[in-house]
């Protein structure tokens, strides 16, 4: 099998005479992939195979994914950019994404009826209204114990934690029981 750096030096070598009789079509094989780089920045580059060996280039750089990024990466691809391969791939990594408006919206909204600042009335009835006829957009994770703690600042978190550690050392230890070793059964020699 022939590299693709050996085709190009037997086109550079042999072009005039193979000239109009045989035209060399390369693949290129492209491939993206995530990258972390300093003060939380983060790129997606693609890798490309050319005749002189692999090359990348950034396609996005970015601190928080969102749909421009993916739309921007997309633009500057090569290759058509699989948008749902590349959100999968930056969630693995643990790359932060950016909220929706609606999503901070709403955590503020919780956050303001956490403090006793309710909207009036008429907001209400409106609120729950378009939230009944709301379609999600996703799966509906289950608001447990962490709704609570939306908007919740490091001082109260921290002394959740401090009343929760204060109370696992008022718990009783476990007995403690003799060090058991297992027994040393003799070879039988044959």
């Amino acid at each position: 099998m022939v590299s693709a750096r050996q085709t190009s030096r037997i086109w550079r070598s042999s072009g005039s005479l193979l000239k109009g009789l045989v035209q060399i079509v390369a693949i290129i094989t492209t491939m993206a992939y995530l990258v972390a780089r300093p003060r939380g920045r983060w790129e997606i580059r693609e890798s490309r195979s050319t005749p002189d060996g692999p090359r990348s280039r950034t396609l996005a750089s970015f601190r928080t994914l969102s749909a421009d990024v993916i739309a921007r990466a997309s633009a500057a691809s090569a290759t058509e950019l699989d948008a749902v391969g590349v959100l999968e791939m930056c969630r693995r990594a643990g790359v932060p994404f950016e909220e929706r408006r609606a999503d901070q919206a709403a955590r503020a909204l919780l956050e303001e009826l956490r403090k006793g600042q309710a909207p009036a009335a008429p907001l209400r009835q409106s609120l729950a209204e378009a939230l009944a006829r709301a379609r999600p957009s996703g799966p509906v994770p289950h608001p447990g114990g962490a709704r609570d703690w939306i908007g919740a600042d490091a001082a109260e978190r921290g002394e959740a934690l401090r009343q929760l550690l204060d109370f696992t050392d008022k718990l009783p230890p476990r007995p403690k029981r003799p060090l058991q070793f297992p027994r040393l059964q003799p070879r039988s020699v044959s």
